[in-house]
């Protein structure tokens, strides 16, 4: 969900890109958005404007996948279907593993 951690971003905003994989293996984007921070307000507010504007039954979604910057309890307290928050193995290997390596 966010790329806020990952050294592309230059602007220090957090870029939200969603995107959903439908149930027959298509990939869209269906909302971006950009906050301040990457605080559980901010998740919570991007994922109720994901409810609010996209007009669908998001009760479908069950598993998100994000950088570390996403809270699994933001994540569930706007989309309450989700049983598993994934974390992105790119993030993890190239930022936390390095800079937690001493």
């Amino acid at each position: 969900m966010d790329d806020s951690r990952s050294g592309i971003n230059t602007s220090g905003f957090c870029f939200w890109n969603l995107v959903i994989v439908d149930a027959d293996g298509k990939v869209g984007v269906v909302l971006g958005a950009m906050t301040m921070s990457a605080s559980a307000e901010a998740i919570t507010w991007v994922l109720q404007c994901l409810k609010e504007m996209s007009g669908f039954d998001l009760s479908g979604i069950t598993v998100v996948m994000s950088d570390l910057g996403a809270t699994e309890d933001a994540i569930k307290s706007a989309l309450p279907s989700v049983k598993a928050c994934l974390v992105c193995t790119w993030h993890i290997m190239a930022i936390d593993f390095p800079t937690n390596l001493h």
